[in-house]
Formats: structure tokens, C-alpha cells, sequence
């Protein structure tokens, strides 16, 4: 009996372990229903493999146009809790009207409710985009600009961003952070546990922090979101690669490549390391101006127009 445990031990275990399909997750529930059916594991055991495994299945979930829409707005509304929306509607019109040009130019994703631009009333410089569509940047990034081609630029990264779906890898990765966290601590007490009296077991999983943390998973991802967002930022390599995609945006919307090189420039000084904003949430300038240096003949080369950079000064000059 004892080798029989210790091998089921083991086989349970491997398998909360591996990557659960759908199908891999279904035999494992049946497995566990009979397990516990027949004693050899307690019913917190049961319940505890279940919700791992609910766990591993949700950070697999793929999000409908419509539902990627209300997350981004959820995570929208909980940014402008912490900044104020602009009152000027002829800026606001006017970067909507850039960011609707590079949208039509690059032939973008449509979104459930289409793409839509605010300015925050802070002269902090930043930028944020979430999934669905929204584009949220600072009064002081877009003064910072000093043209249309260089505020393109700022729109068109967090335009990659939204069509790259990094908002929504980020919610995934978190998921599947927590759905690991759920798995090994499943694995674990049922390594521990097999062959445990019910009473003795069900008391463990009733006062257990473990359970505690497989029930409450995914209570924080949006949290988390925000928090990427606003105060770690994404992965470098999501940047780099935002970088990159902007500036095929830029290209196929008539607008200036080297603008990027100039707003990263802008910002090498105007956001020193360890400063709040760009400097806060993104790698340095520096780095990503080094990163796109062989990048830029690679796309159709435009010059800044000039009557862009004079409807630029129009709208904007009383920001």
C-alpha cells in the first residue's frame, strides 16, 4: 500500500505539473473524483487539484474584441483616477485626428469601439495605451513633442502596443504566474497529504494559506495590469519591438521616420534615469535609439512637412 501511495504520489504530481490541455485537464478531474472515491486522497485534496487546474485552463483563455474593450477601459478609468483628463477639446480633437490618420494609414486592427485618444492633465511625460483601443497621453509629452511628425511617433508606439496586444499578454502572463503558483502548491499537498484521515486533511486545507491563494488567483490581475502600466512598465523587448512597429506605422502613414529618433532624443534629456514617466516605465532612450539605428532605411523615408509642424503649433500652443 505504502508503494502505492508513494507512485500515485509521484504520477499526481508530474501531472498538476505539466501543462494542462483541456483534455489533460479533464482526466485529471475525473482522476482526482476517483481518487478521493476510493480514499486514497481527502476531498481538500480533490478541491485543491480542481481549482489548480481551473487555474492553468483560465491563463489560456483567449479574449473576444468586445471583452479586450472592457478590460481596457477597467484598466483606463483606474488611470484616470490618478491623472486628470484635459479640458481643451481642440487638442484633443487634434491628436485623435493624428492618431485616426496613422489608424487609417496602416490599416490597423478595428476594435470593438473603435480607437480613441485623451489628454492627461499633467506635465509629467507619459504615455499609456490599453487593450481595446484607448490611448491616454500627458500634456507634457505632447508639448515636449515640439512637432506632428515627433507626437506621430508618440501615438504610433502606443498605437503598436494596442496592436500588438501587449496589454492583454501582460493579463496572460500574470495568469499563468498565479496558475503555476496554484499548481505547485496542489502538487505539493498532495505529495503531502495522500493517505491523510479526512478530518485530519480537510482541517489542514481549511486553516491552509495555500488554498486561500489558489481561491483568490486571479483577483488582482487587473491590479497588476495597472501596475505594469504605470509603474514597472512592459518588457524591454516589448518596447523594442513597439519601437519597431511604430515605425511602420509612421512609414505607411506618410509621416517622418527619424521623428522617433528626434521625440527619443527629446525625451534622453527631459527624463533623466530614475525620473518619474518615459524614464520610470520604459528602457532608456539611449537604448532604444541604439536599437532602431538600422532600422529606419528599412521603411519608406518621408520628410517632416512643414505645414505639420505649423497645424501642430496651432493646436497645441495653448497647452
Amino acid at each position: 500500500m505504502k508503494k502505492t501511495k508513494l507512485l500515485l504520489t509521484a504520477v499526481l504530481s508530474t501531472l498538476l505539473l505539466a501543462s494542462c490541455s483541456k483534455t489533460t485537464s479533464e482526466v485529471m478531474k475525473v482522476s482526482s473524483t476517483v481518487l478521493s472515491a476510493t480514499g486514497i486522497i481527502s476531498r481538500g485534496t480533490r478541491d485543491s487539484i480542481n481549482k489548480a487546474i481551473d487555474a492553468s485552463n483560465s491563463a489560456e483563455i483567449t479574449f473576444s474584441l468586445e471583452e479586450e474593450y472592457y478590460i481596457g477601459r477597467g484598466v483606463a478609468a483606474n488611470l484616470l483616477s490618478k491623472y486628470r483628463i484635459l479640458d481643451n477639446p481642440k487638442a484633443t480633437d487634434y491628436v485623435n485626428h493624428v492618431l485616426q490618420t496613422m489608424i487609417a494609414g496602416y490599416g490597423a486592427t478595428q476594435m470593438f469601439n473603435g480607437y480613441h485618444a485623451v489628454i492627461l492633465d499633467s506635465e509629467e511625460i507619459n504615455a499609456f495605451a490599453t487593450s481595446g483601443g484607448h490611448v491616454l497621453v500627458t500634456k507634457g509629452l505632447i508639448k515636449a513633442a515640439g512637432t506632428e511628425d515627433a507626437l506621430a511617433a508618440v501615438l504610433a508606439h502606443e498605437l503598436a502596443h494596442i496592436q500588438l496586444g501587449h496589454s492583454i499578454q501582460a493579463i496572460k502572463s500574470e495568469r499563468k504566474k498565479n496558475a503555476n503558483k496554484a499548481i505547485t502548491s496542489a502538487a505539493f499537498q498532495a505529495t503531502m497529504y495522500i493517505g491523510t484521515s479526512e478530518s485530519e486533511s480537510d482541517s489542514y486545507y481549511r486553516t491552509s494559506d495555500l488554498i486561500r491563494d489558489v481561491e483568490d488567483a486571479f483577483e488582482e490581475v487587473l491590479g497588476d495590469t495597472i501596475d505594469t502600466l504605470i509603474n514597472n512598465g512592459y518588457s524591454q523587448n516589448f518596447e523594442f519591438e513597439a519601437d519597431r512597429c511604430a515605425l511602420d506605422i509612421m512609414s505607411f502613414s506618410g509621416y517622418d521616420v527619424y521623428a522617433m529618433d528626434d521625440m527619443l532624443y527629446v525625451l534622453s534629456y527631459k527624463t533623466p534615469k530614475g525620473s518619474g514617466g518615459f524614464g520610470k516605465t520604459h528602457p532608456s532612450p539611449k537604448a532604444r535609439m541604439e536599437n532602431l539605428k538600422k532600422e529606419y532605411k528599412k521603411r519608406a523615408l518621408y520628410e517632416t512637412d512643414p505645414i505639420r509642424t505649423q497645424r501642430y503649433k496651432e493646436n497645441i500652443d495653448r497647452l
